[in-house]
């Protein structure tokens, strides 16, 4: 379960003796490139939405690791979160897996009203800038269609090969530029943007 993003603090009061502040990282504000994530389709035919350069206007504040199983699992005991689907070792050295969106996001609210702090996901845009060089790029390069699915059953085919399915302990797969640990490792993160599906008119304009 990815790391999450601390807003501005809130007035809630502890459920109980509040656990210590999950230790963060300040990502500076640069430009990066960006691929606004989802099924794009012109005249029928599936493309990739273009690669842009955002500029980020302030520094981005992050947890430096994902959430881990231990941490997880103490907000599934006291009943604000539901039990992870693969029990799993539990650690404070491993990170929380099988867990949903909705999981995610009732864990980010415990967190809140534990700590009195305001946490969130990231969007699918700050968890890019965030994972610097460690984020890969998806797109097929071709909307034929023949060509699109070969290039994605060679993305999936080449994942496959090395996934290891087994959670690692925190640190196992390095820090980024960014400090970031364990970024593109092989856990999936959530973030709090949707995936979507739309049509792009002959001017690459969204319908």
């Amino acid at each position: 379960m990815a790391g999450l993003v601390p807003a501005a603090m809130a007035g809630v009061s502890a459920l109980r003796t509040p656990p210590a502040e999950p230790p963060v990282v300040e990502v500076a504000a640069h430009t990066f490139a960006y691929r606004l994530p989802g099924d794009f389709r012109q005249d029928g035919a599936a493309i990739d939405w273009p690669l842009v350069r955002i500029e980020a206007k302030r520094p981005l504040t992050i947890m430096r690791t994902q959430v881990t199983a231990a941490a997880y699992d103490l907000c599934a005991d006291q009943g604000a979160c539901r039990p992870r689907d693969r029990r799993e070792k539990s650690g404070a050295d491993i990170p929380a897996v099988g867990v949903s969106w909705q999981d995610a996001t009732a864990y980010a609210g415990w967190l809140s009203a534990q700590t009195g702090a305001t946490w969130r996901l990231p969007t699918d845009e700050e968890w890019v800038l965030a994972a610097g060089t460690r984020f890969a790029d998806d797109a097929l390069g071709t909307t034929d269609f023949t060509e699109r699915w070969i290039a994605r059953y060679e993305q999936e085919t080449s994942r496959s090969r090395s996934v290891d399915s087994k959670a690692r302990p925190i640190g196992t797969f390095g820090e980024n530029e960014n400090g970031l640990l364990d970024v593109a490792g092989n856990v999936w993160e959530w973030t709090d943007t949707c995936f979507v599906r739309q049509s792009v008119d002959a001017d690459g304009h969204l319908l």
